[in-house]
């Protein structure tokens, strides 16, 4: 399990992370999983089932890629980026990937 912040996107919820990370490889093995969204209190939850979609230099345009790691980030902090090409080229050096779950089962206190 592991906490990360995220933002809605299209018809689900995602995140970023790095391409050497466990969770990423754990997805790319299984996509079927789970996250728990909470509020600041841990109650009142909501926690969706569904598939991830990962989002990489690999597997996508590099433009569609970057643009899809944008919206991730506004959708997470509600805010842009102050500066969307220093964004870029860090999201490139670090080998970010987005990752958006889509629910197929949703259950909760919400």
């Amino acid at each position: 399990m592991s906490i990360v912040t995220v933002g809605a996107l299209e018809d689900g919820v995602a995140f970023t992370t790095t391409e050497d990370r466990a969770k990423l490889r754990n997805l790319i093995r299984n996509p079927r999983c789970s996250i728990l969204v909470s509020g600041p209190s841990w109650r009142p939850y909501l926690v969706l089932e569904g598939c991830a979609q990962i989002f990489s230099q690999r597997n996508h345009d590099k433009e569609l890629w970057l643009q899809t790691l944008r919206k991730i980030y506004t959708s997470a902090s509600g805010q842009n980026h102050p500066d969307w090409d220093d964004y870029d080229e860090a999201m490139i050096r670090d080998k970010r990937v987005g990752v958006k779950i889509v629910a197929e089962k949703l259950y909760g206190t919400l």
